[in-house]
């Protein structure tokens, strides 16, 4: 369908560029006013090449990617410690503090209450009063005079009670997140989760 509507689409708009510069050229026929048309015939077809290619590509080899809103994120901290997940759990102490999750509008005032390692299905936890929150191959936790923050994982699950609240999965620097049914894409170097206190 997209390449009829892209031939009829060229043909309509060379049949009019042929009409007005046949008019054109009885009116002045000079050699200046002809290389004026044959130039402006050259950009029209490197247009209608261009929309062509885009036509035959579709949207399916580009896939769209949502907007970030990074506005509710807090300013990170500079001087970051990166430390291992089994390092953070032994220094580990209960704060309370304002979280925010990657795909997600809102920010949480929440208190850390606990942070474990499931060896058996390899999963970072943070338990929040609200949230669980689960990595899955975490590789470093980032950590700074009042932050926690958390960049290196291939997946965050976040769950409500028993529910899945939000689910980000990440791949380089695109990131998809599911959020209650709703599935967005995004191409992204923010954190997938940043806890602030002080």
């Amino acid at each position: 369908m997209k390449k009829l509507q892209a031939i009829i689409i060229s043909f309509v708009v060379l049949m009019l560029f042929g009409v007005i510069a046949s008019f054109i050229y009885n009116r002045f026929p000079t050699t200046l006013v002809l290389f004026l048309l044959l130039a402006m015939m050259f950009f029209v077809v490197l247009g209608l090449y261009g929309y062509w290619k885009k036509a035959m590509n579709g949207e399916h080899s580009h896939p769209k990617y949502s907007e970030v809103n990074d506005t509710i994120f807090p300013e990170l901290e500079e001087d970051l410690l990166t430390v291992l997940p089994l390092d953070f759990i032994a220094k580990f102490e209960k704060q309370k503090g304002e979280l925010v999750f990657f795909g997600d509008d809102n920010s949480f005032q929440e208190e850390v209450l606990k942070v474990d390692y499931n060896k058996l299905t390899d999963e970072f936890v943070l338990k929040f009063r609200s949230f669980t929150v689960l990595f899955k191959d975490l590789a470093t936790v980032e950590v700074g005079d009042e932050q926690i923050i958390i960049f290196s994982a291939k997946q965050m699950r976040v769950k409500k009670g028993k529910q899945d609240y939000l689910v980000v999965d990440k791949s380089g620097n695109r990131k998809e997140v599911n959020r209650e049914g709703v599935t967005n894409k995004y191409k992204s170097d923010l954190p997938f989760l940043v806890f602030s206190w002080g």
